[in-house]
């Protein structure tokens, strides 16, 4: 624990803010956040089910990890793509009615989700708010804004919106 936390404090001063860092034991763990020395751990009651499965958890190093391309198309209208290891939310993302294609050929050859032409004054705004409390069940996801939205716009108003989701990080 104490190598985690080394790790944890040097990367939020190498990122200049704050992370903050829920730990969820299992029942019979014992987990003292006294002896750590970054600040920012917040430690929830031991539970014999855990928030995530094995298998659920983001990589943390490599290719694979679930980025949400935005890509404005007008002052109401954006298309959302979505990349990444999304193979573990298939039935979530078929249930939310995002489908999936390939695009391009030969190694290049990459899977992606769409939302194509979403009009975010409507209910469909929805779908796309709620896609990392929702589908991806709080995984903490990568954004990608392809180009700029107009500003005072409500595909910009939106996007404010997403940033300031924790679980959503822009780059």
């Amino acid at each position: 624990m104490n190598l985690f936390d080394a790790f944890i404090k040097g990367k939020s001063e190498q990122m200049g803010k704050d992370i903050v860092v829920e730990i969820h034991p299992h029942v019979g763990m014992s987990v003292d956040i006294d002896e750590l020395s970054y600040e920012h751990y917040s430690l929830e009651e031991p539970a014999v089910t855990l928030p995530l499965s094995l298998f659920s958890v983001q990589p943390c190093i490599g290719k694979r990890v679930v980025t949400i391309h935005l890509q404005p198309e007008s002052e109401s209208v954006l298309s959302v793509l979505i990349a990444g290891q999304t193979w573990n939310f298939k039935p979530a993302l078929d249930d939310a009615g995002i489908s999936g294609a390939y695009f391009g050929e030969g190694e290049g050859r990459k899977y992606f989700r769409v939302m194509k032409s979403v009009d975010v004054t409507t209910e469909e705004r929805e779908k796309i708010t709620s896609l990392v409390s929702g589908v991806f069940q709080n995984l903490m996801v990568r954004c990608v804004v392809d180009s700029p939205a107009e500003e005072a716009s409500h595909v910009s108003e939106l996007i404010g919106e997403l940033k300031k989701n924790n679980r959503i990080v822009f780059v």
